[in-house]
């Protein structure tokens, strides 16, 4: 583990932190709970994405953001997915998190209603990219890039793509944007589940699959190899019904909520602070961020290419909105896999009053 406060974050990597990794440093850690009587400003950590979707947190890290507020922020490991750092949270090994939506609606799901977000870190930041080749069959029917969505979306028909896998935020999306062109998953279009990112881009480049969906940057290594080209930009908004959806959060729970009340305070503050910088000088921030751990090993195009494109989806700021909860709801419902729907309500999902008094400053 190290002080975010003075160190600069690990190195970026899409690969997950492995099992074994995350148990040790969780047990490591676990002397200190979240019951803490007294807010002495420390935070535990954990982020389930180094990626462009996490890169406020990212930002807040680097630009020492935390520290300036009066926080000792320790960051534990990569998680593996957006469930273990719920549930690490759940043990009281973690006090902080930023997860995928999903994570806390499945929480709420099973009955742990403790958890709540706090703030929105992103809406969609993914992409759909289609291989030339794919491309060039699809523009002999008379749909371009440049088509109406529903167009687009209708000429996948027949195309195997990959996706992250059933239960995941981007699986939903994709599939609830096939059925809204009245195309049936899994009859109309193969999708392959790929749960990790290198291994769709390695699968797209061995022409294995005609597409796939990832998060920025991984879109745009595809594209800056000459291999691929987005099709549907998710992350700028192209799809309307998800468009505000609440796909990346900041989570703690209620407890830690009532025990460091002050610091969950200053931590959205910097986050929002985060935000604030990226929107009124992103070519500052992109070059700041630039020779980061996160990005420094990155194609400088594929860089900043996926910096400027995932901009739209952070425009929206930290403050959830119904709309959003709403998409992210009816995503989930629409599982196949769901035993029942689910009843998990915007209030109880969100704690809106840390955005609210930020913004009232």
């Amino acid at each position: 583990m190290k002080t975010l406060s003075s160190a600069p974050g690990r190195r970026f990597r899409l690969l997950l932190a492995p099992v074994a990794l995350l148990a040790f440093a969780l047990s490591a850690c676990a002397g200190t709970t979240s019951g803490s009587t007294t807010d002495d400003g420390v935070v535990r950590f954990m982020n389930s994405s180094k990626s462009f979707t996490a890169l406020p947190g990212l930002y807040a890290m680097q630009s020492g953001l935390y520290a300036d507020a009066g926080l000792k922020v320790t960051e534990l490991p990569l998680a593996q997915n957006s469930v273990a750092p719920v549930q690490a949270m759940l043990a009281g090994q973690v006090d902080m998190v930023m997860v995928g939506g999903e994570g806390v609606l499945a929480a709420h799901d099973a009955g742990q209603t403790n958890v709540v977000t706090v703030a929105v870190i992103a809406r969609p930041t993914y992409q759909l990219v289609l291989s030339e080749k794919a491309i060039a069959a699809v523009a002999a029917s008379g749909v371009s890039v440049d088509a109406p969505i529903d167009r687009k979306v209708a000429a996948l028909k027949g195309l195997t793509l990959g996706t992250n896998g059933a239960g995941t935020s981007i699986d939903a999306g994709f599939r609830a944007t096939l059925a809204s062109a009245g195309l049936e998953p899994d009859r109309d279009v193969t999708i392959r589940p790929i749960p990790d990112a290198s291994a769709s881009l390695a699968a797209f480049r061995e022409g294995q699959i005609d597409g796939y969906t990832a998060t920025l940057p991984n879109p745009q290594i595809g594209v800056a190899e000459g291999i691929g080209e987005v099709w549907i930009d998710y992350a700028g908004g192209e799809v309307p019904q998800l468009k505000d959806l609440t796909f990346f959060h900041l989570a703690t729970t209620r407890e830690f909520i009532e025990s460091h009340h002050d610091s969950v305070q200053k931590f959205v503050d910097a986050i929002t602070k985060a935000d604030d910088e990226i929107k009124a000088d992103p070519d500052e921030v992109m070059k700041t961020m630039s020779t980061t751990p996160y990005f420094k090993d990155l194609d400088p195009k594929v860089y900043q290419s996926s910096f400027e494109q995932v901009l739209p989806a952070l425009s929206g700021g930290p403050a959830p909105t119904e709309a959003g909860f709403q998409a992210q709801l009816d995503l989930a419902n629409a599982n196949p896999n769901r035993k029942g729907p689910s009843k998990a309500t915007f209030a109880e999902v969100f704690d809106t009053s840390f955005v609210t008094a930020e913004a009232a400053e």
